[in-house]
């Protein structure tokens, strides 16, 4: 998996007051979950547009007081008016323990039922799995060349070595739904059937 560096500063005044001057000056808060007391920290806005505002998943190295803290993403909240970044959750991760967590889902191939004319629908953007974070991928790919009009690939289907898909078995990922084209084409062979066995 990529990875994205980040120097942050330890918060210690934690009151409303102080959060509210904090964002107001540009400055967001944070904390950083591991494996003793959560650490309260801030950053620039700036410095994490480039980590937030993208639809790629990184570890990120937060460099605090001069020691590297490698995490992951656990949680983000934004202002509901202006989309700003408001907190930010950091989970700390550790090389022999799996985490959880969502990665990008991407289709590849160009599906049978599309040839004969059907849409192909994508269903969710993401992946929940859980993992080590040496395996932590980029991304997920999902073939679709086989997918034919009025069938679907379910989480159930699908593999991913040494990676543990955390979503339901029954979600499906991708679908061909037929159009009025597919529809009419297998009207007509219908018909044609009809007539070779008079």
């Amino acid at each position: 998996m990529q990875t994205f560096d980040i120097t942050v500063s330890k918060r210690t005044n934690l009151g409303k007051k102080e959060t509210a001057k904090l964002r107001s000056e540009g400055i967001v808060p944070g904390i950083i979950y591991g494996q003793g007391e959560p650490i309260h920290i801030q950053a620039s806005l700036s410095d994490y547009r480039l980590l937030i505002y993208t639809p790629n998943v990184y570890i990120v190295n937060i460099t605090l007081e001069g020691k590297v803290i490698k995490a992951i993403i656990k949680d983000t909240q934004y202002h509901a008016l202006t989309d700003v970044l408001q907190h930010i959750d950091f989970l700390e991760i550790v090389e022999d323990k799996k985490v959880k967590m969502s990665v990008p889902m991407r289709l590849v191939g160009f599906a049978k039922g599309v040839k004969e004319g059907g849409k192909l629908i994508s269903t969710i953007r993401k992946f929940k799995i859980q993992a080590l974070p040496k395996f932590l991928p980029d991304m997920l790919e999902v073939n679709v060349e086989n997918l034919g009009v009025g069938e679907s690939i379910k989480i159930s289907s699908l593999n991913f070595e040494n990676i543990d898909l955390l979503d339901p078995k029954t979600l499906v990922i991708a679908t061909v739904q037929a159009t009025r084209q597919t529809r009419q084409s297998g009207s007509e062979e219908k018909e044609k059937g009809g007539k070779k066995k008079k």
